[in-house]
């Protein structure tokens, strides 16, 4: 079982540094060059909404993985253990670890969700800036 919460563990911690890391680039290419921070910015934006068209199918049944997912009554369970009804137990072991793999795939959609977020409101930012400068 430390396995299957190592392996998650990691793969979300993951995805935060990935985010994190495309946010500080885009941060710092902003920071070098003023007069391209917009260009800079929209392209990330970008790349990401790009991606988030690609993931909608995967996406879409993940969440319906993570929303279908019940897990059994206790009872249940308590029972196959006891008949060592290893067929049911391991058919629920898969059940739990893809409904595991589904809501990583919803976290990592959220995590490029709020990136986009926050690129569209420095955009926003930017372009608010520029009009006070402008005025």
């Amino acid at each position: 079982m430390s396995d299957i919460i190592t392996k998650y563990s990691i793969k979300l911690r993951e995805l935060l540094k990935d985010s994190e890391a495309r946010l500080k680039s885009v941060s710092a290419k902003i920071a070098e060059s003023a007069e391209d921070a917009r260009d800079v910015a929209a392209e990330q934006l970008e790349v990401l909404e790009k991606n988030a068209e690609k993931a909608q199918a995967s996406l879409k049944t993940a969440r319906d993985d993570v929303a279908n997912w019940l897990d059994d009554p206790e009872e249940k369970v308590k029972a196959w253990m006891h008949e060592r009804d290893v067929a049911r137990l391991e058919a629920r072991a898969k059940r739990a670890e893809r409904y595991a793999e589904a809501a990583s795939e919803v976290a990592k959609a959220s995590m490029e969700s709020a990136e986009m977020a926050t690129l569209q409101a420095k955009l926003a930012r930017m372009d608010a800036e520029a009009a006070k400068g402008g005025a």
